[in-house]
């Protein structure tokens, strides 16, 4: 994302298990992260459903639904490049902090290590693979049968945007690193195509 950009809205669409078509959002900004709502719709109530995904970010759960949307310009938010560039952040935090270290360690011995969350990577290529991958196959109790697949990715994808946002307050908040004076960003730059 640029910096400036003080919100975001990313919508998982996928098949579900009665054949409609179900759509999660999440709502993205600095201070928080929330599922946002859900729809479902037959797959011929395509004008209900573009209204939906105009102006998000989409993440398609399945190649059918990536398919049938695939003449519309809708943004796709990269998971597979969301999963590397916060990865190597957070490698690239702990370095930073580690080099800061080494260069007097005997000054800088009492600084408290910034507390990294790992975002793992995954060899997972699809959106739903990934996802899955990522949250286990058990199956979620109490969840609709319909749209337990896209409400299990939705809090996943929730997660890892919070993972990447707690790591973005550990850099700015030390203030001793050189990268601690770049604006925090809410989720990692250049994600949609």
């Amino acid at each position: 994302m640029s910096a400036g950009v003080s919100y975001a809205s990313i919508a998982l669409v996928g098949k579900l298990a009665n054949g409609n078509i179900g759509i999660e959002t999440i709502s993205v900004s600095e201070n928080e992260v929330s599922l946002a709502g859900a729809w479902e719709y037959e797959p011929l109530e395509t004008d209900k459903i573009k209204s939906i995904l105009v102006e998000r970010l989409i993440v398609y759960l399945d190649s059918e639904t990536q398919t049938n949307f695939a003449k519309d310009s809708f943004k796709l938010f990269d998971l597979a490049l969301f999963l590397k560039k916060a990865s190597a952040s957070a490698t690239n935090l702990s370095a930073d902090f580690e080099n800061y270290v080494a260069k007097d360690p005997k000054k800088n011995a009492k600084l408290v290590e910034p507390d990294i969350k790992r975002i793992p990577l995954t060899e997972f290529t699809t959106n739903w693979e990934i996802l899955e991958n990522l949250s286990g196959y058990e199956r979620a109790s109490g969840l609709d049968q319909n749209f337990q697949k896209i409400i299990k990715a939705s809090w996943k994808v929730r997660d890892l945007i919070l993972f990447w946002q707690h790591n973005e307050r550990e850099r700015i908040s030390r203030k001793y690193l050189p990268t601690s004076t770049q604006e925090f960003s809410m989720l990692p730059a250049g994600l949609t195509d």
